[in-house]
């Protein structure tokens, strides 16, 4: 099975079958959870679904200090935290950074007509 995270990678969160309070969030990939049980939410009958599927899952945390990964409940009762388990196919991998000094060597410089 191919997965989109390593630990250690930084990740966005592309999918939340929740009431979607999570797109978007910047994580930091902390290590493997391993297999977890997910309700869906649906959003036309404003409630979670049965039956579960069973996803692979990381341990995350948010990066931002203003931000919190939110989970409900089958209950509707919602609760955040700052680190906690998202499933990987719900997260997309963020390309790594190339240090400054090195950046100039990977630019190619490309020659405007004006120049030539």
């Amino acid at each position: 099975m191919k997965l989109n995270c390593q630990k250690g990678d930084l990740a966005i969160i592309v999918k939340d079958d929740g009431k979607l309070e999570n797109l978007g969030l910047i994580v930091k990939v902390v290590k493997w959870y391993g297999m977890k049980k997910f309700y869906s939410y649906s959003h036309r009958n404003q409630k979670w679904t049965k039956p579960t599927k069973t996803l692979c899952a990381w341990t995350v945390e948010v990066l931002s200090e203003n931000s919190a990964i939110s989970y409900g409940t089958t209950t509707g009762k919602v609760y955040s935290k700052k680190r906690g388990w998202f499933p990987d196919s719900y997260l997309k991998r963020l390309p790594k950074l190339c240090e400054e000094n090195t950046l100039e060597e990977n630019f190619t410089v490309i020659k405007s007509k004006e120049t030539v």
